[in-house]
This record gives structure tokens, C-alpha cells and sequence, in this order.
């Protein structure tokens, strides 16, 4: 997994990669934000890493989150 943070402004609260990978490893939720509608969006969502590259998240077949997805997949 590529962990790049050279585009945050607050280079000083960064976390380090080995605490990005722990709380993915040991995480059950967190917070989706994605834009919807011109507008920020952030959602509560349950998810597993499968350790490599993928999130796999936990959302009904069709909504809001998924249209802003499918909007703005970056």
C-alpha cells in the first residue's frame, strides 16, 4: 500500500505509516469523506482491510455514498 502525504498542509500532525497500517489492521469504523453534491460529505461506515491494498466497506446497494463514489471515485 503507497502511504503519500506530501500535499497536507499540517505536516506536523501527520501520523506516521506504521500507525496508518495499525489502525486499519485493528479498526471495525470509521469515517468515509468523499464530496457529494459540490459539498463535503462524511459518513460512519464499517470496513475491513484486507492487508494489502483494498478497503472493503459495509453500505446498502445503492444512496448518496455511492453516487458521490461513483461521481468522484479519486
Amino acid at each position: 500500500m503507497k502511504y503519500v502525504n506530501d500535499r497536507v498542509r499540517r505536516q506536523d500532525r501527520l501520523m506516521d505509516g506504521e500507525r496508518a497500517i495499525e489502525l486499519l489492521r485493528d479498526g471495525e469504523y470509521g469515517v468515509l469523506s468523499m464530496v457529494s453534491e459540490d459539498m463535503g460529505y462524511g459518513i460512519p461506515v464499517n470496513f475491513v482491510w484486507d492487508g494489502k491494498n483494498s478497503i472493503y466497506i459495509h453500505c446498502a446497494p445503492e444512496g448518496r455514498k455511492l453516487v458521490a463514489i461513483e461521481q468522484n471515485p479519486k
